[in-house]
């Protein structure tokens, strides 16, 4: 159900949920043990979750000022969980798991949601970044949801990070969205017209579905009237602490923006679908549509990486933006990834995920084949 909108105590401050995949130290396959991590860590600057696939485990910050400061307290709580003697892999896929090695952890709503979803949620285990951005109001809250909406595709190109999946490249920069899709409930919401709207939309879908509440309603971008959030939840898990920084600074400058902003029509739902399905397809090398014509998704990108900057310094948010920066022009995730199996196949590309998030530094892309940077 609905719920009135609880103010932020922290108004454009922000709060990161970093999913990361379990594996064994010696195949480095899925090991379903989040449970055990969870109960076992002392998570020493924030605190752990399971979620429902037992391989994977949720790291989450507490509010923080700015990204930089939430990016370092996720390499603290990976840290923590390298303490207990895991070991694991960020990514929006596990590149070389089974079609079906995927297990539920133990619990009366993870047991629900499994049985609802039936064979959606057996095929694998998928991973996302979630940022939460603190609003001062149920007003700009609809704001900034709205305003997000336009900014999804870029977020999902520049965050693909699950081109690999059952072992085989897909040709896809993110499979992991394709799959969150699936879902019921899924993908990018309509635009509101107010909070009213908002309410009446979900107590609509919590009837029709006979949900127990407004978090099992999964949008890419939704108002989480409970903490007093934004939250943005299409971006693919990430390996790297530094492109989790960039990306986590590009969604809380853009939520600001988008709040304290006017009001602008956004993209209708099919057109903003379109682009999104590009965006999960080439990455970063996508072209899209900014609403007037077709422009690279890097040409997007750079727009969002200006809103951002000159949003965080009207309220003087310290970011690390230049992390952005990087991924528009240098590569994300995904390249990434296809750069390490070209090196060495499926071994080089799960040990040097791995290594990274781990914090431990890789070799820097080399250049790739005209062909390889198409795929």
């Amino acid at each position: 159900m609905a719920e009135p909108f609880r103010a932020a105590s922290a108004p454009f401050r922000l709060g990161v949920e970093d999913e990361v995949i379990l594996v064994d130290s010696l195949l480095l396959e899925p090991e379903h043990e989040s449970a055990r991590v969870v109960a076992g860590g002392a998570w020493t600057h924030g605190r752990a979750s399971a979620e429902l696939e037992a391989c994977v485990l949720e790291l989450i910050t507490p509010v923080c000022a700015h990204a930089g400061e939430a990016a370092d307290v996720v390499a603290s709580l990976r840290a923590d969980a390298r303490a207990t003697g895991v070991v694991m892999l960020g990514s929006g896929l596990h590149p070389t798991a089974a079609f079906g090695d995927v297990r539920h952890s133990p619990g009366a709503r993870y047991q629900r949601v499994g049985e609802e979803m039936r064979s959606l949620l057996c095929q694998a285990a998928f991973c996302g970044v979630h940022v939460h951005v603190g609003m001062p109001d149920a007003d700009s809250a609809i704001r900034a949801c709205n305003g997000l909406r336009r900014w999804l595709p870029v977020l999902v190109g520049l965050a693909a990070n699950s081109p690999f999946r059952h072992g085989s490249d897909t040709g896809l920069a993110s499979a992991r969205t394709p799959l969150a899709r699936a879902l019921p409930r899924s993908g990018a919401p309509r635009e509101f017209h107010d909070y009213a709207d908002y309410e009446a939309t979900v107590a609509d879908i919590c009837a029709a579905g006979e949900l127990g509440g407004y978090t099992e309603i999964w949008w890419d971008v939704r108002p989480h009237p409970r903490l007093g959030t934004v939250e943005v939840r299409v971006m693919d898990a990430q390996t790297s602490v530094r492109d989790l920084a960039g990306l986590a600074a590009l969604v809380h400058g853009l939520a600001v923006h988008e709040a304290t902003g006017g009001v602008r029509p956004g993209p209708s739902p099919e057109a903003l679908d379109e682009s999104c399905f590009r965006a999960f397809r080439d990455g970063r090398h996508a072209t899209i549509h900014d609403g007037r014509r077709m422009v690279t998704l890097r040409e997007s990108a750079g727009r969002a990486l200006r809103c951002a900057r000159h949003a965080l310094s009207a309220i003087g948010a310290d970011a690390p933006l230049e992390e952005a920066e990087r991924l528009i022009g240098e590569g994300n995730g995904a390249d990434r990834q296809r750069d390490l199996f070209a090196r060495g196949g499926l071994p080089a590309l799960l040990n040097g995920l791995v290594a990274v998030t781990a914090g431990e530094r890789v070799p820097p892309r080399r250049a790739l084949s005209g062909a390889a940077e198409r795929a």
